[in-house]
């Protein structure tokens, strides 16, 4: 209000309280299982949902070594520049990609040199995401980071969440195998408490 030089709560605070109070289980639930990933890998854990066309981080485990993600619990990033974006994203329908793909045509914008802000590139790794059970993240959101991520599901096997890894390229690369593989069993694990049968 410009005359009484105040603010009230708009709808889009709305939906952002709506989201995390509904996501509130979720991270009770994956706590645990994150922190486990930690001690594993030791790099930092994020675990994330999409909002609207950004991923919102719900929780992050950090570590204690030098050089660390820079992310922040209640934060937000663009999804086409993550791998949590990206493995959540490969799992929705058709038509959800073609609104997404859509806004990104208009709305994308690099953050680093690596970023994707093609539609059709964007794509071609949804699809590759789609088929591995997880997505990676070259230096997209941060020059010199790397990130993968696998999705997390609910009892209907739905996309809710994503679990992600994250450190220094050097460190990542070294060890690309390993952190594929205890993020996806992260993932699998926090998706049956969740009661995914299937996972």
């Amino acid at each position: 209000d410009p005359v009484r030089k105040s603010y009230r709560v708009g709808p889009r605070l709305m939906l952002l309280a709506s989201a995390i109070l509904g996501q509130s289980d979720l991270r009770r639930v994956a706590r645990p299982e994150l922190e486990h990933l930690s001690d594993t890998v030791h790099e930092t854990i994020n675990l994330s949902v999409l909002l609207e066309h950004d991923i919102f981080y719900l929780d992050k485990v950090e570590t204690h070594r030098s050089i660390v993600c820079n992310t922040q619990i209640g934060g937000r990033a663009p999804a086409y520049a993550t791998s949590s974006g990206k493995v959540i994203l490969s799992c929705q329908d058709e038509a959800y990609i073609d609104d997404y793909c859509q806004w990104m045509s208009r709305k994308a914008y690099p953050l680093t040199s690596n970023t994707i802000t093609d539609p059709e590139r964007l794509r071609r790794e949804l699809v590759r995401a789609k088929n591995c059970g997880y997505a990676l993240d070259n230096g997209e959101i941060e020059e010199g980071l790397i990130c993968v991520a696998a999705p997390i599901y609910d009892m209907n096997r739905r996309a809710v969440a994503a679990v992600s890894v994250s450190g220094p390229d050097y460190r990542m690369k070294e060890d690309q195998n390993v952190m594929i593989r205890e993020v996806c069993q992260t993932a699998a694990g926090i998706s049956r408490l969740l009661g995914c049968r299937s996972c």
